[in-house]
């Protein structure tokens, strides 16, 4: 995960970021119009850098501070839905809304990557997972150290 904040020292990092991955978030403040009125510049910088593969979220922060409140949840959601990407209002304050954000781009990044699988054309993926079995240990024992790999 990496985090630029918006700040411009940053920019020429941006497309060694972008390339490879899988979820890109374009953070604003809901307290700040000009936090919002750069997300379009952002969002066409991050796009010409990345394909369309990647999952888009937008991402409207401090919806706890509902007093100082600039930019309306009507007024993301449009932007989201007019570029076909994700938008959800969280508080990092709080933690509200980073469930449902989370357990939604999770989803969104399985159906992307495993799609096949989700859609039930592949039986595996060749990925198991299993308990490891308990170690019996005698009082006074120490557990015997797993090996690697």
């Amino acid at each position: 995960m990496w985090d630029t904040a918006g700040q411009e020292k940053f920019r020429s990092l941006i497309p060694t970021y972008i390339r490879q991955s899988n979820i890109v978030v374009l953070v604003y403040d809901v307290t700040r119009q000009d936090s919002f009125d750069n997300i379009p510049k952002w969002f066409t910088d991050v796009t010409s850098m990345r394909s369309d593969e990647a999952i888009y979220i937008l991402l409207a922060n401090k919806i706890d501070l509902s007093e100082n409140r600039q930019i309306t949840p009507e007024q993301g959601k449009k932007y989201a839905d007019e570029k076909g990407i994700i938008f959800q209002e969280v508080s990092a304050k709080t933690g509200e809304g980073f469930e449902k954000l989370f357990g939604e781009t999770i989803a969104n990044l399985i159906k992307s990557k495993f799609n096949p699988a989700v859609n039930g054309e592949a039986e595996d993926l060749g990925v198991k997972i299993q308990e490891e079995p308990k170690q019996e240990t005698k009082p006074g024992e120490k557990p015997k150290k797993k090996k690697c790999c």
